[in-house]
Order: C-alpha cells, then sequence, then structure tokens
C-alpha cells in the first residue's frame, strides 16, 4: 500500500476518533543469571554496579527534527487530552465480561478470555482468577510494546500476571485498543491506553471475587509509560510498579520513538499532522504529559531499571526518582546493574518479590478506601 495511502488512513481513524471517543472525555460513560549483581534501592552507583568498561550505556536518543505541520486550533484539539482534563472525566463501562476458559493451571488459578468496555470500544485480554471465593486483590499487567500485528494476548505481561496469580491475585492483562481482538479506536500519545486503564480499573468491582478497592498497576517498558496516567490521576490504584519503563514525558518519549523504531513512524506522523510536532507546542505536550504532575501522586511507586538496557536509558528512570523524591513521595528505584529491557530469571524474581512485599501492604493490605 503506498505510504500516502497509508497516512491517510490513519488521518481517517485518529480525526473521526477525537471526535468521538475522546473528544466528550469530560461527559458521563453510559454503561455501555547468576552473575548479574541483586539490585539495590538506591540511586547512587557504585563501582561494581556500573557496566564493564567500553559498554556503551544508551543516552536519550538525540532529537531529530520532523515535518512541520501547520494545526489550526492547537489548543482546543489537546484539551481534552490533558491531565486535568483526564482526571476530571468520568470512567467506567457496563463490566468485565469473562470468555472461554484458556486452561486451569496447577498452581491455583483459572486463566479466562476477557473484554471490557471502554469508551464505546469492547477491549480484550486475558485474566488470571485464583481458585476460591476470595475476595482477592488485583493487578492490572500492562504489556510493552510490540507491533499490533505481532502481538499475542499475554505478550510481556504473562510472566507478571502468572507470578502474581499464583499468590492470589487476580492479575489481568488488558491488550489495549487496536491489540488482539480489540476495537479499534484513537490513542494519540497512548492515551488511548491509557483511558482503557482507567476504565478497566472502575469496573473491577463487576468480578464477583475481587476486591476492587484493592488495586494495584505494573507495566513493563510502554506500558510502564501507560501507568503513568492513572499514577497521578487515579485515588483507586494502591501502588505503582514501573519495569523499564518509557519515560513519562511525552515529548521525550517522541523523540525517542522516533529515533529508534522506525515502524512507529507512519503512525507518528499522522499524528502530528494532527495534534503539531512536539517542537512547536511544548506547553500543550507539557500539559499532557504525566510527569508535569508528580506532585498529585499519592501511591506508593517502586522503579525496577537495568543499567544495560539497550532501549530504554537508566538515567530516565534515576531522573523520575529524583523528581518523586523531591515531591515527598513514597518512592524506590531498584539498580539492576547487568540487566538489560527484559530481566533474567534472578532479577526478574527479586522484582517479583519487591513488588510480593509492596502489594501485599499497600494493595492486599488497603482495607480503607471505599
Amino acid at each position: 500500500m503506498p505510504k500516502t495511502t497509508v497516512l491517510s488512513l490513519w488521518l481517517v481513524m485518529l480525526l473521526a476518533g477525537c471526535q468521538t471517543a475522546l473528544a466528550a472525555t469530560d461527559a458521563p460513560v453510559t454503561p455501555l543469571p547468576t552473575a548479574i549483581p541483586m539490585p539495590t534501592a538506591t540511586t547512587e552507583l557504585t563501582a561494581t554496579s556500573l557496566p564493564p568498561t567500553g559498554t556503551p550505556i544508551p543516552a536519550a536518543a538525540p532529537v531529530v527534527r520532523q515535518t512541520t505541520f501547520d494545526v489550526p486550533e492547537t489548543g482546543s484539539r489537546f484539551a481534552n487530552l490533558t491531565v486535568d482534563a483526564l482526571t476530571a472525566r468520568h470512567y467506567g463501562g457496563s463490566g468485565i465480561v469473562l470468555g472461554e476458559t484458556i486452561r486451569i493451571d496447577p498452581r491455583g488459578y483459572t486463566q479466562y478470555a476477557m473484554s471490557f468496555e471502554s469508551d464505546g470500544l469492547r477491549v480484550t485480554g486475558l485474566i488470571n482468577i485464583p481458585a476460591g471465593d476470595g475476595p482477592f486483590p488485583v493487578a492490572i499487567c500492562n504489556h510493552g510494546y510490540r507491533h499490533p500485528s505481532e502481538y499475542e494476548p499475554g505478550f510481556d505481561s504473562w510472566r507478571m500476571a502468572d507470578w502474581l496469580a499464583e499468590r492470589n491475585y487476580i492479575a489481568i492483562m488488558p491488550d489495549f485498543r487496536n491489540y488482539g481482538d480489540s476495537d479499534t479506536g484513537p490513542n494519540p500519545f497512548r492515551i488511548g491506553y491509557a483511558v482503557d486503564l482507567m476504565n478497566l480499573v472502575a469496573q473491577l468491582d463487576s468480578l464477583p471475587t475481587a476486591a476492587p478497592e484493592q488495586v494495584g498497576i505494573m507495566g513493563h517498558s510502554m506500558g510502564g509509560e501507560v501507568a503513568m496516567w492513572p499514577m497521578v490521576i487515579s485515588e483507586e490504584v494502591d501502588a505503582i510498579v514501573l519495569y523499564a519503563s518509557m519515560s513519562g514525558d511525552v515529548a521525550r518519549n517522541w523523540h525517542h520513538r522516533w529515533y529508534y523504531w522506525a515502524v512507529q513512524r507512519d503512525a507518528m506522523e499522522a499524528v502530528a499532522r494532527v495534534y503539531g510536532h512536539p517542537d512547536d507546542h511544548p506547553e500543550a505536550y507539557t500539559l499532557i504529559s504525566p510527569i508535569t504532575y508528580l506532585d498529585r501522586v499519592r501511591m506508593p511507586v517502586h522503579i525496577h531499571h537495568g543499567r544495560m538496557d539497550p532501549l530504554v536509558p537508566f538515567w530516565w528512570a534515576e531522573e523520575l526518582h529524583d523528581l518523586l523524591v523531591a515531591e515527598g513521595k513514597d518512592v524506590r528505584l531498584f539498580d539492576y546493574g547487568g540487566e538489560a529491557h527484559g530481566f533474567t530469571e534472578p532479577g526478574f524474581q527479586h522484582m517479583m518479590g519487591e513488588t510480593l512485599i509492596l502489594f501485599d501492604e499497600h494493595v492486599r493490605g488497603n482495607t480503607t478506601t471505599p
């Protein structure tokens, strides 16, 4: 298919979507391995945690200037995407629907296909439900980026979800819009995924064995980025875990993705035709970025990142940690000296052990939120 045709299709979808699912966001939604050093919870650099001499440490992506587009009424186009607008709007849906049984796991839980409604879209995924009457706390496990044509449900979230389900957490793996069997919908700057996540949280009370007031979110890479919106918006989420996460700065992510992932450029260019380039509208991009609103974080946050990550720079995790500390927030950074973007078994087990401690105290331990 010619490039111009692809861009035209993207523009049609984005413009149509902006006038429907994301435009009326302020209105109520009708029911519709052993040599690897173990991490320390600190940001101090030590000789033992640094990579061997000569090993490149990824830096921020160089700024690559894309085409400048003349975007009229830019402010109004961003109005429903700002963090303030996303905070003020209503979330919900007609409830989580369980589908076919995928497997009955001998470790004590059953996995089902599931779906839920998000601003009129049907969003699919997987859910692990422990055996028993409950009520069980809920862990939502966000997957990282993979091209939708190559994605399979559970992708990189199954490992986290299975681990938590073994320990009596209902573990949900949402596909998000445009993935799996979900409906196609607008997703400028991945805010559509964040809306799906918030709508999912608002429908946890439809699960008979769930404790909907006990919810934690864990996200890998892009899934960590998506988790940063509820991190600054939600009053329901009790803990956040960021695993090799992208940034909460939308403009920074834009430049990074454009430089490193050519497969995403056509879609990004289509978004720029509607919203403009971040260099042209820095104030608007600031208002849609969770990192601008870290003073609003109300739950504890754990950050797990490897110094050998070739895709997302370790210093992004350090910076986020320091900014949260400056705001007086409850945050810990776990520095994995030899780990890359996806952790090996020792690093993964350490991360999940720390996550369980966090979730047991603040998620399962939350007995006061109505």
